[in-house]
């Protein structure tokens, strides 16, 4: 729904709806303006709207916006990578680090590795009064983070009461369960000079697989956009590069730019690779949905100390899980690889085949080699992501035109990434370098790998690997992101002269 600022002035009106008639105070900018018309158009979301949608986490319902670009970073995006599990919003398409996010008009701590971008699902679903959507004119008053926009929401300050929700849905598929349950409640005290609110929930969401679906159980290639009638699927989209048996770069730097290209079958026949019959489905580990599971609690409490002075605090925290899963380990690297390791098979290998010898040309004193590993399971990555944020600050009013705010903020959101089923490519690149051991049988050359318990590697039979070499070669790697943010902010508005 897109609504714009007017002036009640402009709507017909009663004498009695003129006197019951309540300000609506537009506060996508730093400028206050209440019943007065706006150059900038705010798409406005009410309470109402997001009750009447039923979804568990605040980034789906926002996409019905027309404003805001379909994004990777969302519960049915499959995002993968440091964005994973984090659902915010892409105001225009242009990244979500150039979309600022406030709550109340105060800025929200980002939960992004390495940038600004906002989870959303950490703001709570149930206080949320309506989300105004500005997308023109905001970086002239927030700066450069808020190019493409900003995103307010205003949560509901005077809550009164005990507020108890439950939710559940499936698909028609019987998955893609989702389920909330939420708590939020508040009221006055000391004769209503003062007001405190509270809220806690829990919802868990769960997974929904590309293999599940029709439509994207199968790899699809897309040459040309613009030309549905070339675009292929099933094997045939399959790549010819990256295959299950493994195909060798017999004279270029790396197998895509090999002119030479062999596969050795399970059958132990050397041939031409071939997409359809060699190629690996990477779509059956896809993601459509991204399971969560995630809880929060938090409150907000103000204080009138005076006729037009109301000091205020507000504490939020929340986390969450999530699971993704990646392609299957793949190498595919020559050597202008950027991680400096080589992928590469030296000519003097004793695993290969006559065949694939007599094709490799002269004064080549190496091959290159790519492969699928799905042997070693689910490349996965698990992720936990906590968000604390308190604010303190105190506004009032300066007679009848003028009002003042002014508060201090800290956040800090911590995530914890923990891969897991990748493969140690060091280590591969060690166990194809053999050499005889000199009683009949080979080793590893390098005399450390050795002593770790490398064992060579044979990639010439088309077969999988064996339990030991699984062993050998496959890794985990954990790594923890912190951010942090402290804002001291004050601001006063109101009207010089009529």
């Amino acid at each position: 729904m897109e609504a714009f600022a007017q002036s009640v002035d402009n709507l017909p009106q009663t004498e009695d709806v003129a006197e019951e008639q309540s300000d609506l105070v537009v506060t996508g900018s730093r400028i206050r303006s209440a019943n007065e018309g706006s150059a900038t158009p705010v798409n406005t979301v009410s309470s109402e709207q997001l009750a009447q949608r039923g979804t568990v986490n605040i980034q789906e319902a926002l996409a019905t916006i027309p404003a805001i670009s379909a994004s990777a970073n969302s519960p049915s995006g499959s995002p993968r990578g440091s964005t994973s599990g984090l659902f915010s919003a892409d105001l225009r398409g242009l990244g979500i680090s150039r979309t600022l996010v406030l709550v109340d008009g105060r800025r929200y701590v980002g939960g992004q590795i390495g940038g600004s971008g906002v989870d959303l699902s950490t703001i709570p679903t149930d206080l949320i009064d309506r989300v105004e959507v500005t997308t023109g004119g905001a970086s002239a008053v927030y700066g450069s983070d808020a190019v493409s926009g900003v995103i307010n929401f205003i949560l509901k300050r005077d809550f009164e009461g005990l507020q108890l929700r439950s939710q559940y849905g499936i698909s028609a598929r019987g998955d893609a369960q989702q389920a909330r349950l939420s708590a939020t409640g508040g009221g006055s005290f000391a004769d209503g000079l003062g007001h405190v609110t509270f809220f806690a929930s829990y919802d868990d969401s769960q997974a929904v697989y590309a293999r599940d679906r029709e439509r994207a159980s199968q790899t699809i290639l897309v040459p040309n956009t613009l030309d549905r009638s070339s675009w292929i699927f099933g094997p045939n989209a399959r790549s010819a590069v990256n295959v299950l048996p493994g195909v060798f770069g017999l004279n270029g730097n790396t197998v895509s730019a090999s002119s030479v290209r062999r596969v050795v079958l399970p059958n132990g026949t050397v041939t031409t690779p071939l997409a359809a019959r060699d190629g690996f489905d990477t779509n059956i580990y896809n993601i459509v949905q991204t399971p969560t599971e995630r809880w929060q609690v938090g409150g907000y409490t103000s204080y009138e100390i005076t006729d037009g002075i109301e000091l205020f605090a507000e504490a939020t925290y929340a986390q969450s899980k999530q699971h993704a899963i990646l392609d299957p380990n793949t190498t595919d690297i020559g050597p202008g690889d950027t991680n400096k390791i080589r992928n590469t098979i030296s000519v003097t290998n004793p695993f290969i085949p006559a065949a694939i010898r007599a094709l490799i040309p002269a004064r080549r004193s190496e091959i290159t080699m790519s492969r699928v590993f799905p042997e070693l399971g689910d490349l996965g990555l698990n992720y936990k992501r906590q968000l604390f944020r308190a604010v303190v600050g105190a506004k009032g009013e300066i007679g009848n035109d003028w009002n003042w705010d002014a508060y201090f903020e800290h956040g800090e959101t911590t995530t914890d990434y923990h891969q897991y089923g990748r493969i140690n490519r060091l280590r591969l690149y060690e166990m194809l370098q053999v050499e005889p051991n000199g009683t009949g049988g080979y080793r590893c050359i390098s005399a450390a790998a050795r002593t770790a318990g490398c064992t060579p590697i044979n990639l010439f039979t088309g077969n999988p690997l064996t339990q030991p070499e699984m062993d050998y070669l496959r890794t985990e790697g954990t790594s923890v992101s912190r951010n942090e943010q402290y804002v001291a902010a004050a601001s006063i508005s109101g009207s010089v002269f009529e």
